[in-house]
């Protein structure tokens, strides 16, 4: 014997969601948590961050990534390395918070990365 569900839309935060009909009232009280509701101020500063979690799937590690007006100017790995390739200078209030927040930063605040090609690249400290 086939089990059937009913199906029903509801519309979240104006997105048009199809769900099983016993979740409807759950989901009308909820919000999306869209990528723009993960942005945060960096104390002190002009500048926004987002906090990735570690994805064994793509093999990164846990990190932050840094904007100014919406604009990406670079990431950084929790353990002080560089993420997605950019090289950076901190500032001191940058490197102060990211450490409040248990990121190992570099203690002159640079960030460095060297690329040679053929997919070889090196780290710098």
């Amino acid at each position: 014997m086939e089990k059937y569900i009913t199906v029903e839309e509801v519309i979240v935060d104006g997105i048009i969601v199809l769900c099983d009909s016993k979740y409807v009232e759950c989901l009308r009280s909820q919000k999306f948590l869209t990528e723009h509701n993960c942005y945060r101020k960096i104390p002190g500063t002009c500048y926004e961050y987002r906090i990735d979690h570690a994805n064994t799937n793509t093999k990164t590690q846990k990190h932050i990534h840094v904007y100014i007006n919406g604009n990406e100017i670079y990431a950084i790995n929790f353990d002080g390395t560089p993420h997605d390739g950019r090289k950076a200078k901190l500032s001191k209030r940058e490197c102060k918070f990211f450490k409040s927040i248990g990121c190992d930063v570099p203690n002159d605040g640079i960030l460095e990365w060297y690329s040679f090609g053929d997919q070889r690249e090196l780290l710098c400290d």
